[in-house]
């Protein structure tokens, strides 16, 4: 689902245009991306902390064999979804790290084009 979400706001953007990679023409562009990202990212830590909750008020509603079964196995497929959930949020952090790294060296390399042209001293 984020990935739809971050695909259609990629589209709006102009941005992947059926490349499979992100192309930014300025660092505002870049910027807008990693605030996407980190919105994602945040999104999917308060879903964990959500899912961590619930897991941990799951109860039987009686104290009969079939209810405790029931309860385990919900248990234990709200652990199947917090690890999921986690590793998406790994994903997703990861993701900013590199985004952020690439808007250092946009931001140098751009540094870098504007000393070239106008020579070291403006």
């Amino acid at each position: 689902m984020i990935d739809k979400a971050l695909r259609a706001a990629a589209s709006l953007f102009g941005f992947n245009q059926g490349t499979g990679k992100w192309m930014f023409t300025d660092v505002r562009q870049l910027e807008a991306v990693i605030s996407e990202w980190i919105n994602a990212r945040d999104a999917i830590d308060e879903r964990n902390k959500r899912i961590n909750r619930t897991r941990h008020l799951v109860k039987a509603p009686a104290p009969d064999v079939m209810s405790e079964l029931q309860a385990q196995a919900f248990h234990e497929s709200l652990v199947a979804l917090e690890t999921q959930s986690r590793a998406m949020y790994h994903y997703a952090e990861a993701y900013v790290r590199r985004l952020e790294k690439a808007r250092i060296a946009y931001l140098f390399s751009d540094e870098r084009a504007k000393t070239g042209f106008n020579g070291p001293h403006g």
